[in-house]
């Protein structure tokens, strides 16, 4: 099973908890979806953290920071959008962008 699977038996799972007239997913598939979803968030814990000035005109400020962490990999990842083909770090910096460790 894979991120976007485990996320789409949760999220199913959910609504058949609400009330929807939908089938319950197995113990089972439930068990290994919450598995790798708690696996997920446990290893970025770990990662190094970053956040990055990205410029934006119709920010008040010009900008914002853009929290994420540093994979496995090298790579600048979002935290709320994992499956995104992300840059590396060095990127960031050979194009000119303000990048903080935290």
């Amino acid at each position: 099973m894979n991120l976007k699977q485990a996320i789409q038996i949760l999220k199913t799972h959910n609504q058949w908890r609400r009330g929807a007239l939908i089938e319950q997913a197995s113990p089972k598939e439930l068990g290994i979806a919450i598995d790798i979803i708690v696996n997920i968030f446990e290893d970025k814990s770990k990662l190094p953290k970053y956040k990055v000035w990205l410029e934006d005109s119709v920010e008040e400020l010009g900008g914002f920071w853009w929290h994420c962490y540093l994979d496995t990999n090298g790579c600048l990842q979002d935290f709320d959008f994992p499956e995104e083909a992300p840059d590396s770090l060095e990127w960031y910096i050979d194009h000119g962008y303000k990048v903080e460790e935290i």
